[in-house]
């Protein structure tokens, strides 16, 4: 009989496990967190902006101006300022006589031709609760302010 020799075989080697395939649902997740963010960013600074805008609303609307005894008045260029959230106005009155001759705008906001037409009627009325004039209502309000502190000193 002839022998024969097995040799040992080596177990069958098992195939490579697959690739792991591309997680296509990865970049949708991050385009959604990223745009999730950015809504919840508009939400909120929409929020802040739209809780500031009627907190200086209602300020404005709250802007009392009182009527000042002008003729009372001693001779002189009195000065006042006012200011209210953004808006600030520095003025300074001229009276002679019992009467408002000069209001200029030293400071504050810009709205040349509306504020020097609403001094001119402070000056022509000889009060300073005369009608805004249409445009700019925060800055008037708070520029006609001005005038009654530097006119009373309050």
């Amino acid at each position: 009989m002839t022998e024969q020799t097995t040799q040992p075989t080596a177990p069958p080697t098992p195939p490579p496990p697959p690739a792991p395939k591309a997680k296509k649902g990865k970049g949708r997740k991050v385009l959604l967190i990223v745009l999730i963010v950015i809504l919840v960013l508009v939400v909120v600074g929409g929020a802040i902006g739209g809780l500031y805008a009627w907190r200086f609303t209602s300020a404005v609307k709250n802007i009392d101006i009182n009527e000042v005894d002008i003729s009372s008045l001693p001779d002189g260029t009195y000065r006042g300022t006012y200011k209210t959230f953004h808006v600030t106005a520095e003025v300074a009155v001229t009276v002679e006589d019992g009467e408002v001759t000069e209001i200029v705008v030293v400071g504050g906001e810009n709205h040349e031709d509306e504020i020097s037409e609403l001094m001119d009627r402070v000056i022509e009325e000889q009060s300073v609760t005369v009608d805004l004039v249409s445009g700019p209502s925060a800055s008037q309000k708070v520029t006609l302010k001005a005038v009654e502190i530097a006119l009373t000193g309050k």
